[in-house]
């Protein structure tokens, strides 16, 4: 009888003393299983995610909501956390390998007694406060919400809002969500706990970020995976060559238009000021004349044919920038209602993001028609490619020197060096006609030229303009 306790107390003894995990523990003594942890939902339309980083390895030990990994798509980087707490068993991608959405990312060990479909990793978690009034209990909200609210399948929520949810005892699947596609938000746990029901509406997409590739090393031959703003790029272009495109050129006389530009900085000294702001205004206004150029392609019948387009009322210009993570095209919204100083100082604010690599969804999303200032780079020429679905895209080549015939003042004609540059314009042929796609490039053209006539079309007074500095404020 005597030696059981014995036995048992020598026992003991050398479990505390192993250098074993308390995973490890349950596994031997009290049960444990394997559950795969699976990439959730991480909004967007989002089918497949590439790893950027992982935060643990085999053997690591984390808790609930702890970062597992970093992946990002080409429209966003996530944290991707933990939903339980356990002993990562294996990891079933390695780093720049794709992962789609729904597949396991790892697989985990854990307590025998976790429900194993509760194990979707989502998107990335945000620090959440806690309500500052005393909140109600589970009791006291979770009945009349049920009662009011049906959600087929499982709530989407970040880690952080399930957390939250979890740590004032709430049923979030009882909690209507009013995020992008019915997603439970940490607004709607602290309405929900106040006795208020939201109404689902779209929330704002995260902002995407992206960290550039490695150089590639001289003399070495490197394998390139097309992946992040490159996919998009990959994909977005050979969209565009089942679009039927309509090239047209045309001239642009620059020497009115720098006399303009050269007023406007004698007399605003604080201000940095390019020729681009000017072009996106007069593509803007030659859209009031021929809508059909900002549009947008919405519906296809069964075949495969464009059966609707929308034209937009907001004039949100993209513009085509070089980073050092690849091309992107933020757009500056409601060109048609901003002075060019106005929509100087936003373009220069986007290209301020763009260097750090910290432009929104919100800069990229709903753009109606993208310039492309090829001529900043080199180039007289370009042929530029529709953004879908977008119907049309300006390209803007490098000013040069051409010989320009003006009157010798004795009844003859004589040729001064000028300065000029072209506009290559494409079209969606699909909507729009030759005939309309050559008056709208001419009507660029002409407003370019005579910079007063783009003047008078914003409804501004041309002698105050000239003669009054003051008033280039208002341009």
């Amino acid at each position: 009888i005597w030696i059981l306790p014995m036995l048992a107390s020598r026992l003991a003894k050398t479990i505390l003393r192993s250098p074993i995990s308390k995973y490890s523990l349950s596994s031997a003594y009290f049960g444990t299983k394997i559950i795969p942890i699976k990439l959730g939902d991480l909004g967007e339309g989002t089918k497949e995610a590439t790893l950027k980083e992982w935060f643990v390895e085999k053997g690591s030990e984390v808790e609930e909501f702890d970062d597992l990994c970093e992946v990002f798509t080409d429209k966003l980087v996530a944290k991707i956390p933990s939903t339980h707490g356990g002993k990562i068993h294996k990891l079933n991608y390695g780093v720049d390998e794709i992962c789609q959405v729904g597949a396991a990312l790892l697989e985990m060990e854990v307590d025998d007694s976790v429900d194993a479909e509760e194990t979707i990793a989502e998107e990335p978690k945000e620090e959440v406060p806690a309500p500052k009034k005393e909140e109600p209990t589970s009791a006291q909200v979770e009945a009349p919400k049920a009662a009011a609210f049906v959600r087929e399948g499982k709530a989407l929520a970040t880690g952080a809002v399930r957390r939250l949810a979890k740590e004032h005892e709430l049923d979030i699947n009882v909690i209507p969500g009013t995020g992008k596609g019915g997603r439970v938000t940490k607004g709607d746990i602290i309405e929900f706990m106040e006795g208020g029901a939201p109404e689902p509406q779209a929330a704002a997409p995260q902002a995407p970020t992206y960290t550039p590739p490695p150089a590639i090393a001289t003399g070495e031959d490197k394998v390139c995976p097309v992946t992040g703003i490159l996919k998009a790029m990959t994909k977005s272009m050979t969209q565009s060559l089942t679009i039927p495109q309509f090239l047209l050129v045309e001239e642009v006389d620059m020497e009115k238009l720098t006399d303009l530009r050269n007023k406007i900085k004698e007399s605003q000294k604080d201000i940095k000021i390019t020729y681009l702001p000017f072009f996106i205004k007069a593509f803007s206004l030659a859209m009031k004349d021929y809508p059909a150029f900002n549009a947008v392609t919405t519906k296809f019948d069964e075949e495969g044919y464009l059966s609707e387009y929308i034209e937009r009322a907001s004039h949100n210009i993209s513009v085509a920038m070089d980073t050092p993570s690849g091309l992107i095209v933020p757009n500056i919204k409601n060109v048609q209602a901003k002075s060019i100083l106005q929509i100087n100082h936003e373009l220069m604010e986007l290209i301020e993001k763009a260097k750090t690599n910290a432009v929104t969804s919100e800069d990229l999303e709903d753009g109606t028609f993208t310039v492309s200032n090829i001529g900043n780079i080199g180039g007289m020429f370009g042929k530029p490619i529709i953004f879908p679905p977008q119907t049309g895209l300006g390209a803007i080549g490098r000013p040069y020197t051409f010989a320009k015939f003006v009157d010798d003042g004795i009844g003859g004609q004589k040729a001064v060096p000028g300065k000029a540059l072209t506009i290559c314009v494409a079209g969606d042929h699909r909507i729009i006609d030759g005939a309309t796609g050559t008056r709208f490039v001419v009507r660029v053209r002409d407003l370019l030229n005579d910079p007063e006539i783009m003047l008078m079309n914003m409804a501004q007074s041309i002698n105050s303009i000239v003669f009054n500095p003051v008033h280039f404020q208002n341009l």
